[in-house]
């Protein structure tokens, strides 16, 4: 499991930014139900997904207070 470089995101546009955002969102709930459930033995997966929406969502307020929105 990968987290997503600051440098690739960057790189992307806001709708993109916003459609992962959701992807990752989708996947820190997923992967939170198969912990509970025990289908899953990786607890480092949640972080990883965790770390990457707060990567996404802090570029997407620093876009919107520079006015790149």
């Amino acid at each position: 499991m990968k987290g997503l470089r600051s440098s690739e995101l960057r790189e992307k546009s806001t709708e993109d930014l916003v459609e992962e955002l959701e992807k990752e969102r989708e996947a820190v709930y997923n992967v939170r139900r198969q912990i509970i459930f025990g289908q899953v033995k990786d607890f480092k997966a949640i972080s990883v997904h965790r770390k990457n929406v707060a990567r996404i969502m802090t570029l997407l307020s620093q876009r919107q207070r520079e006015g790149k929105e």
